[in-house]
């Protein structure tokens, strides 16, 4: 009798008991990640709208598995490595849904779950910040909804991962300085090695970190501070320069070039060489100084409100610790700043990307050590709402959103002449060399510019390419390595990057001449009719001639 009323009266309390909700940061990745998936689907398959970045990251993993010559270091020495690494096993599904690779598709997949986790890392650092949870939310919300971070999240470029990757270190590195947690400097040493495998110039955020790692260790230290601040400063900077390293000492071995990515052939050196003489249009080429002011001002108009902000918290010391981690992403942002006024780097809007989560986390770690009211939190969020519309303005405008112009157009309904012209030509071309039913190493092609040929190809392995170990001998003798067809792009008028086509470096008057060669097996024009690419038979060429000795 006692038993059953003791059930009777915990039977209430039981089914009283509600489900637990799942955690506040699994939700904020799984709506980022689903709605930026589901972007991406609709600019690639509603709208046909291809990043040509995302197109060469698919490349450079699809040479590892499915070229003449397949082998690991096919992927590539001069972009970054680990967007195409996490393409690579995504790649063998493409015979159940060939549009992984024939548009590019899973570099979006990729590059979409990368910002879903920057906006997890985002909420979790103003969350271990200090931000209460409105405002949290608001933020988190705002960076997840501004429009590059969504267009870089859609589109299948590197800057996701890269945003990504520097936020899990910003958050990590605050840890670390906010408890002296020797996990936080690993976990921090250990994104930036993966920030640097994502984009090159994370080098600069690695030294900043290691600095500040140094300084603060040696400060709070009682005792032997210099060893302890070295041995702090090893343990976060340890990860990044073994990276660094062992990066340099396989493209050494592998193409004699310890920095290709800066000297080589195609470095970056050499693009941004030919995209000042063959690539900007005059209605793009503005001042840099300029460009970069309107840029910046409209990806965040609240920049200087967030300076201001980060002052007062600063001073007030409540929020020094974790201030003090976003002086990873601080100097990276004036260094990346300086390029551009200094017309060092590309004109693209997503170059300055980091400025967005900077002046979030400047905003909302500014508001968690200022006074608990509602004006605050109103303030910083007008001020970042207002970068919605400006960022839009940025965009649609020729000079400063040459990316992102024509997909927004092509949204709108009102697509730019040739914004995806290059992806339906390089189908032509790729179903036209199909067609012929060619054996392998039949097509001699530059893969650096000859990438959308080569992956919208189903006979990959008829093309010799950049990464095979024989293209240079090739390229020297094609007639010797059995090849009979150069496909070869216009030096500069239709690919400003053409001029660095190695098959035009081999033959320079092979496409001047033309037809007048007698090798001219076809030609391929785009809707403007202008030719960007020429099929020419190898047996009517002659062999380049021998380099000086």
């Amino acid at each position: 009798m006692l038993v059953a009323e003791r059930l009777a009266i915990r039977a209430p309390a039981r089914a009283q008991r509600r489900p637990a909700l799942p955690p506040e940061g699994a939700v904020v990745f799984s709506l980022a990640g689903t709605g930026y998936l589901a972007l991406a689907a609709l600019l690639v398959f509603r709208f046909h709208v291809v990043s040509t970045q995302a197109l060469g990251l698919v490349a450079n993993a699809s040479y590892v598995l499915f070229s003449r010559d397949p082998h690991v270091a096919a992927i590539g020495f001069v972009g970054s490595p680990l967007p195409s690494i996490l393409i690579l096993p995504l790649l063998p599904l493409r015979a159940i849904w060939p549009a992984l690779s024939d548009v590019g598709f899973a570099a979006c997949i990729v590059s979409a779950l990368f910002m879903a986790g920057a906006v997890y890392q985002l909420y979790q650092l103003l969350r271990e910040g200090g931000v209460s949870r409105i405002p949290r939310f608001a933020l988190t919300l705002l960076f997840a909804l501004h429009p590059l971070i969504v267009y870089t999240a859609a589109m299948g470029v590197v800057e996701a991962g890269y945003v990504f990757f520097l936020l899990l270190a910003a958050r990590h590195l605050a840890r670390w300085l906010r408890d002296a947690d020797t996990m936080g400097a690993i976990i921090a040493g250990l994104a930036l090695a993966g920030a640097y495998l994502t984009r090159y110039d994370a080098m600069l955020a690695g030294i900043t970190v290691i600095a500040v790692v140094g300084v603060v260790s040696f400060t709070r230290a009682r005792d032997r501070r210099a060893l302890t601040a070295v041995c702090d400063a090893l343990i976060v900077g340890l990860p990044l320069a073994a990276t660094a390293a062992l990066w340099a000492a396989a493209a050494w071995l592998v193409t004699g070039n310890a920095v290709p990515q800066l000297l080589s052939t195609y470095g970056y050196l050499a693009q941004l060489d030919a995209l000042r003489t063959h690539g900007i249009a005059p209605a793009y080429s503005i001042a840099s100084p300029q460009r970069t002011l309107i840029q910046l001002l409209a990806l965040e108009p609240a920049l200087p409100a967030a300076g201001v902000l980060l002052v007062i918290g600063w001073l007030s010391g409540r929020a020094r610790a974790s201030l003090a981690g976003i002086g990873l992403l601080g100097p990276l942002a004036i260094a990346i700043i300086g390029a551009s006024v200094l017309d060092f780097t590309f004109p693209w809007l997503r170059q300055l990307i980091v400025v967005v989560p900077l002046v979030t986390l400047l905003v909302g770690l500014g508001l968690a050590s200022g006074r608990r009211s509602w004006l605050g939190p109103l303030a910083a969020g007008l001020m970042l709402l207002v970068a919605v519309p400006t960022t839009f303005g940025a965009m649609l405008t020729a000079q400063t959103g040459q990316e992102e112009r024509p997909v927004l157009r092509t949204i709108a309904g009102r697509p730019t002449p040739g914004a995806s012209a290059s992806t339906a030509l390089a189908m032509t071309v790729a179903r036209y060399l199909d067609g012929r039913a060619l054996g392998d190493g039949s097509v001699l092609v530059d893969s650096f510019t000859g990438f959308p040929v080569i992956l919208a190809s189903r006979a990959p392995r008829q093309f010799i390419i950049t990464s095979d170990r024989d293209f240079a001998l090739a390229v020297a003798n094609p007639a010797a390595y059995g090849v009979r067809y150069l496909l070869v792009p216009a030096p500069a008028d239709g690919n400003s990057l053409g001029s660095l086509d190695a098959l035009n470096h081999a033959f320079p008057g092979l496409w001047p001449s033309a037809a007048a060669s007698g090798g001219l097996e076809h030609e391929f024009a785009g809707p403007d009719k202008r030719v960007e690419w020429r099929l020419y038979r190898v047996s009517a060429i002659a062999p380049p001639p021998a380099p000086a000795s």
